[in-house]
């Protein structure tokens, strides 16, 4: 009878130091899947879009309701234009589908339909796929 006991005494130490790797390994595996998702996301979203730096080197009026920008990418990716804005009116550009390479740069053309007023100060701000937006004030 005494050897029983014994016995089975010896089962509930192997039966939980079995349950805690159990329960360790799971939650090792919980936290890498969850970290993993994390850094794909940043790579293609957020980080990416902190990468993103466009200047605005210059400002054209052409026309009453015609402004020329030159934006300049000094960043490490490719910058798509989303939007362009005046004064925040969502105006439409060509050219229509603009990505932008590093070191590289190029004209957009904006068309205000409210129209530009000589000696107004007006804020043009630039919208990238990405989110990123950049302003500039310029005087016509």
């Amino acid at each position: 009878m005494m050897s029983r006991i014994k016995s089975r005494r010896g089962v509930a130490p192997i039966i939980s130091s079995m349950m805690l790797v159990v329960i360790v390994v799971a939650g090792f595996s919980l936290s890498y899947a969850a970290t993993q998702g994390w850094i794909r996301a940043q790579r293609g979203g957020e980080v990416m879009a902190m990468q993103e730096r466009l200047v605005i080197e210059a400002v054209w009026f052409r026309s009453t309701t015609l402004a020329s920008v030159y934006v300049f990418n000094v960043g490490e990716v490719e910058a798509g234009i989303l939007s362009v804005q005046v004064d925040g009116v969502s105006c439409p550009f060509s050219p229509s589908s603009l990505s932008i390479v590093p070191d590289q740069g190029s004209w957009v053309n904006a068309t205000y339909t409210a129209g530009f007023t000589s000696g107004t100060t007006y804020t043009l701000k630039i919208t990238t796929e990405k989110g990123s937006s950049f302003e500039i004030r310029a005087t016509r």
